[in-house]
């Protein structure tokens, strides 16, 4: 599981890419604006319920 940007979310998808070309079932877990980057890595891909930016132009944030 990562969070934040794509700084932030890269990293683990050449960790991720590197795994799965090892033969090992791998799922990230990161805000859904990633989902193709993750996908790309051969990695599986699951939605972190928060968008960080809907978030941070919310009331809230």
């Amino acid at each position: 599981m990562t969070a934040g940007s794509r700084g932030d979310v890269a990293p683990y998808t050449g960790l991720a890419h590197r795994l799965a070309a090892g033969g090992h079932s791998v799922t990230v877990v990161t805000h859904a604006s990633f989902a193709k980057l993750v996908t790309a890595s051969g990695a599986a891909f699951h939605p972190l319920p928060v968008d960080p930016r809907a978030e941070l132009e919310s009331a809230r944030g």
